[in-house]
C-alpha cells in the first residue's frame, strides 16, 4: 500500500481580482450535490461543518477557486510532482490568479493517496498547518478538486483545497488605479 502524504499549508496575502459565489444552504444560490461534483460537496459541508462546531462562519464555495484548485491538481498529474510549487516554479497563487480571482488572502491544502474525501479531510484536521487553513478567520471562500491519475509512476487520488478572502471593492480599486 502506498504511503498517504499531507503536504505543508500555505497562507499569503497577495493583492489580486473577483468574488465568490455560493454556500451551502446561506446565500441567494443554494449549493447542492447536484450542483458540484460529490466530493466538492462533502467537502465543503465537512469543512464547514468543523467551523461550525469551533465556533467560525462557513465558507462560501467559490467557482473560480474550484477552477484554480482543478488545475492545480490536473498539474501536479500532467507534470508528476506532489508539492506546492510546480517543477516550473508555479504555485497556488499562480492558478487562483489564472482564474481572475482577487485576492486579499489565500491557503491551500494539498493530499495524495487517500481512497476518499473524508480520509484526506481527516488527515487535514490532524494536521496543525492544515487545519489552521480550515479554521482561517482570514477566509471566507473555498474551492475543492478531486483528480485520478499517475504520480510517480503509480495510480493517484490528488487533492486540493483552496480558499480565500476577497480583495474588497475599495482594495480592488486602488490596485487597478496604480
Amino acid at each position: 500500500m502506498k504511503n498517504k502524504y499531507l503536504i505543508i499549508t500555505v497562507l499569503t496575502s497577495i493583492n489580486l481580482t473577483l468574488i465568490g459565489l455560493f454556500t451551502v444552504g446561506f446565500q441567494k444560490e443554494k449549493v447542492t450535490a447536484a450542483t458540484l461534483s460529490e466530493a466538492a460537496y462533502q467537502d465543503l459541508a465537512l469543512v464547514n461543518d468543523l467551523r461550525s462546531k469551533s465556533d467560525h462562519s462557513s465558507l462560501v464555495w467559490n467557482e473560480k477557486l474550484a477552477q484554480a484548485a482543478r488545475l492545480k491538481a490536473n498539474d501536479i498529474i500532467d507534470n508528476d510532482y506532489f508539492e506546492h510549487s510546480s517543477p516550473k516554479g508555479k504555485t497556488a497563487w499562480s492558478f487562483i490568479e489564472d482564474t481572475s480571482y482577487s485576492y486579499r488572502f489565500a491557503g491551500e491544502n494539498l493530499a495524495i493517496d487517500f481512497s476518499n474525501v473524508y480520509d484526506a479531510q481527516e488527515a487535514w484536521e490532524k494536521s496543525p498547518t492544515h487545519l489552521k487553513n480550515i479554521l482561517s478567520d482570514n477566509f471566507t471562500d473555498f474551492g475543492f478538486a478531486e483528480v485520478e491519475g499517475e504520480v510517480d509512476g503509480q495510480f493517484s487520488r490528488v487533492y486540493v483545497q483552496l480558499f480565500g478572502k476577497p480583495l474588497s471593492v475599495y482594495e480592488r480599486e486602488l490596485t487597478t488605479n496604480r
